[in-house]
């Protein structure tokens, strides 16, 4: 359930910074990995 709430919001972060108009794909892969370790230690 975490993880899908994680996942959930890093999408909603992402689909604002694009809509914000500062999106920025070396940030977003950073932020995205941070997330994936998240969401792989609340799977784990």
């Amino acid at each position: 359930m975490m993880a899908v709430l994680v996942l959930t919001y890093s999408m909603g972060s992402i689909i604002a910074e694009i809509f914000a108009g500062k999106f920025d794909p070396l940030l977003l892969s950073m932020k995205t990995g941070k997330w994936e370790k998240l969401a792989g230690k609340a799977l784990s």
